[in-house]
């Protein structure tokens, strides 16, 4: 029983020999292990992340190009880029729209012009009708006095 005893608490002490031993190899491993670190600074936080999908923006909003031949592209804002209402999102090489508006300007001129010069030959042609009117008149008043002095009381309706 004496043999029973020892082997009982021999095999006791290399349970809690191993046990302490396997808990001292473990703490010392954390404690060793050094961790990566950076120091911190204020600034743009810029993550990458690549995969694969379809993205779908949350709000749109279609925009139309003004309707002018050979319309060139001089700005366009940086893809991605959030824009707020009012900002420019592209701006387009002026000097085409420029000379379609100084075409149309010419065009308005010229119309304008034929519209004065034929209401001009209106006011000539009126003048000219008043004037045959009154000559017509005239002539006409004198014939009715002729006869009115020939005998003919009754003026004549012509």
């Amino acid at each position: 029983m004496k043999i029973r005893r020892i082997a009982i608490l021999l095999g006791l002490f290399t349970a809690v020999a191993a046990s302490g031993f396997a808990l001292w190899r473990i703490s010392s491993t954390r404690a060793g292990r050094v961790l990566a670190t950076a120091p911190v600074r204020k600034g743009e936080f810029l993550v990458i992340v690549r995969c694969r999908g379809e993205l779908k923006a949350r709000n749109t909003v279609q925009i139309t190009a003004p309707n002018v031949p050979d319309l060139r592209v001089v700005w366009l804002a940086p893809a991605g880029s959030p824009v707020k209402s009012g900002d420019p999102v592209v701006r387009f090489d002026p000097s085409s729209a420029r000379q379609q508006l100084d075409e149309n300007q010419a065009a308005l001129r010229q119309a304008e012009a034929s519209v004065l010069q034929s209401q001009a030959e209106a006011r000539l042609m009126a003048e000219q009708d008043k004037r045959d009117l009154a000559e017509c008149g005239i002539r006409g008043g004198e014939g009715q006095a002729r006869s009115f002095e020939a005998g003919d009381r009754q003026p004549s309706s012509r």
